[in-house]
């Protein structure tokens, strides 16, 4: 007999978030209707959204508050010196004089 291998196992995150009554009844329901379970509901749900709405590469992705430390396109570094002459340029005239 064949034994098995060792699997790897799928790390999971615990993910806690509140629904009204309400809400919880109509989810209730449509689970009951459909004949699936909540976290079956949750997770097609889940998936359905992030297939539709997320085309986004994790490392193309840049949030607004990360700095351009590293970003070495000429680009960048050309705006980065026109932005300091336009705000250092009254004191280099006035030293020029």
């Amino acid at each position: 007999m064949a034994t098995r291998g060792n699997r790897c196992r799928v790390k999971t995150k615990k993910v806690v978030f509140r629904l009204s009554l309400r809400q919880k009844m109509i989810v209730d329901r449509y689970c009951y209707a459909h004949d699936i379970t909540l976290n079956k509901f949750i997770k097609d749900s889940l998936k359905e959204f992030l297939v539709n709405n997320y085309d986004l590469d994790d490392d193309n992705y840049v949030s607004k508050n990360q700095l351009s430390l590293f970003d070495f396109e000429d680009e960048v570094i050309e705006q980065d010196e026109m932005e300091c002459i336009q705000r250092f340029a009254p004191q280099l005239q006035m030293a020029l004089f």
